[in-house]
């Protein structure tokens, strides 16, 4: 989970990472891998924007929001540029789980006009939590 961090951090995280923000470094390693070693979680809070899987824990508190995504290199410029509205469940979330895993959600297929084939990654990253 430690190395998954630090490659987010390296890559950036949110909506303008492709533009250099949300990068972080972890420092120092040693501290921030105990947050992932709770003794008996029995939730999580989620650190990203995520639409929930079939499976996934729904006994929680959260806010949801509607994304309106939009397509980038080609079909920015397709004259079709948007995604369709996406219901999500905002960053911050808590939810109840008997096992806690690294991450929660799904992809979601055939999300924009211009091309079936387009996916939108609606994953969270999942810190274990005592409620």
């Amino acid at each position: 989970m430690l190395n998954l961090l630090v490659f987010v951090g390296k890559e950036g995280f949110g909506k303008r990472r492709s533009i250099g923000k949300g990068q972080f470094e972890v420092m120092p390693p040693d501290d921030v891998s105990r947050i992932f070693e709770l003794d008996k979680p029995n939730a999580f809070v989620s650190l990203s924007d995520f639409i929930p899987a079939k499976d996934d824990p729904t006994d929680g508190t959260f806010r949801t929001f509607t994304k309106y995504g939009k397509l980038g290199g080609e079909y920015a410029a397709s004259g079709q540029p948007f995604k369709r509205p996406l219901l999500m469940i905002a960053a911050g979330a808590v939810f109840k789980a008997e096992h806690v895993k690294p991450f929660y959600g799904k992809a979601l297929e055939s999300v924009a006009k211009v091309d079936s084939h387009i996916i939108h990654p609606a994953f969270a990253l999942a810190v274990p939590a005592k409620i």
